[in-house]
């Protein structure tokens, strides 16, 4: 059965914040909030509208290359391509070559005063950081394997040998 306009709106809206009771309220759905709670759990138990919600949540969630990429684009960050010749950071053209991701945080910085001699003067400060390219290396790494945590352990360890599947302790003969 096709969703209903008010399914589709509360699942608009649940994805926002992933709270049903606000959903179903905000989705145009009426009562106090126990009563849109209790709605809003019973159009999450809707097959279909869960069935929904999974196709959406699927559409937005990054796959385990796109993590990979992304994290590899952070490792290899290098500003100097983004950099003037009088050392400014061309922050428009790594939005037009969609590479501000790169940016863990942008400050601008604005001065002005007036000298001793009367003269004004306009000084702007702009202070750019990349996300940390040693950790990305480190996950990077972690996801091919290259390093493992090593566990110590200064316990006991019980082990229990089964020989069949009626849970025997007792070796065959």
């Amino acid at each position: 059965m096709p969703l209903s306009n008010k399914q589709k709106a509360f699942i608009s809206e649940y994805l926002i914040d992933f709270n049903a009771t606000r959903a179903a309220q905000r989705a145009g759905y009426k009562g106090n909030d126990a009563t849109l709670a209790s709605t809003g759990w019973e159009v999450l138990r809707n097959p279909e509208v869960e069935a929904a919600v999974r196709v959406r949540l699927q559409e937005k969630a990054m796959s385990a290359d796109e993590v990979l990429m992304r994290l590899a684009e952070n490792a290899r960050a290098d500003m100097g391509e983004w950099l003037t010749d009088d050392g400014e950071i061309d922050i428009a053209a790594m939005k037009v070559a969609q590479k501000t991701n790169m940016l863990r945080k942008v400050k601008r910085t604005r001065r002005s005063g007036e000298s001793e001699s009367g003269v004004m003067w306009d000084e702007t400060t702009i202070e750019v950081e990349l996300h940390d390219q040693q950790a990305a290396l480190v996950h990077i790494g972690k996801a091919h394997g290259l390093f493992t945590d090593k566990i110590e352990h200064d316990g006991e360890i019980v082990m229990r040998v089964v020989y069949d599947d009626k849970g025997s302790d007792d070796p065959p003969t």
